[in-house]
């Protein structure tokens, strides 16, 4: 059973609550991020490069470190990966860790960030390309990226690059599964170099019509729905019971019950 509303009050919602997420998770200090590669490298690591469902928390911590090591040093590729299996003993998941891979030292994140923060959103997810690092981390980045440095707010900006930029986690996948609104989908031709496959494709061509036909952020709709759907909720079963009610009143009340206890939990 899908969604039937002719209003925004759900898009509005969600897009309301993404300053919660951007309090709480959204950490870069974006000026230093694109002047301070070191600083960007780290930051990457730290917060994207092992976003993905059941990367231990350790290896975001070793990484750092590892690079830290080697700030006085000739830094590369091998000597990256040896200080990493220095500071992380753990299963290290070569084919999955970005610091195993020899591309690492060849990107510079904060000239990544200023192609985003000019709209070059296609060169930047383009580059991206490192062990571990699938569609959904790039668009997390580039939506990050591009929140940050408020470039989608320019009168040129086109619909194709904001499909870079919306990441398709199991969350925003079942949301928008659910929610059906009225906006005609804008006419855009599934294209593969965007790595999605054509039903996230739909989906975020979907979403990102949605918002646009209601004025509301793409970007900080994207990061509503995945601030509700984990830290509020959390379970599939729920989150559809709550969606059917097609009740923002009902989103609203979900969130008082958790009231005192939201920045306790972390799970990104």
């Amino acid at each position: 059973m899908k969604i039937k509303s002719s209003s925004n009050q759900l898009l509005n919602f969600f897009s309301k609550i993404s300053e919660r997420f951007i309090n709480r998770f959204l950490t870069i200090d974006i000026n230093r991020f694109i002047n301070d590669s070191n600083y960007a490298l780290k930051m990457f690591l730290n917060s994207y490069a092992f976003a993905r469902a059941g990367a231990p928390n350790g290896y975001k911590i070793a990484a750092i470190k590892s690079v830290s090591s080697l700030e006085s040093s000739d830094s590369n590729d091998t000597t990256l990966w040896k200080a990493f299996q220095h500071f992380y003993g753990g299963k290290l998941n070569i084919n999955m860790n970005p610091c195993a891979d020899p591309k690492i030292f060849n990107l510079n994140f904060s000239s990544i960030a200023r192609m985003i923060s000019n709209g070059d959103f296609s060169n930047a997810f383009s580059q991206l390309q490192l062990r571990g690092i699938g569609p959904k981390i790039r668009s997390l980045f580039i939506r990050d990226i591009a929140y940050l440095t408020k470039v989608d707010r320019s009168s040129s900006f086109d619909i194709k690059q904001y499909l870079y930029a919306q990441p398709i986690d199991t969350w925003v996948r079942q949301t928008i599964d659910l929610l059906d609104f009225e906006t005609p989908l804008a006419e855009v031709p599934f294209d593969n170099c965007y790595l999605l496959n054509r039903d996230d494709f739909g989906r975020a061509l979907k979403l990102t019509s949605m918002c646009i036909g209601s004025g509301t952020s793409p970007l900080r709709v994207n990061m509503g729905i995945w601030y509700f759907c984990s830290q509020v909720v959390a379970d599939a079963t729920r989150l559809q019971s709550l969606l059917k009610a097609n009740s923002v009143n009902a989103l609203e009340k979900e969130m008082d019950y958790m009231k005192g206890f939201l920045m306790l939990t972390f799970n990104p």
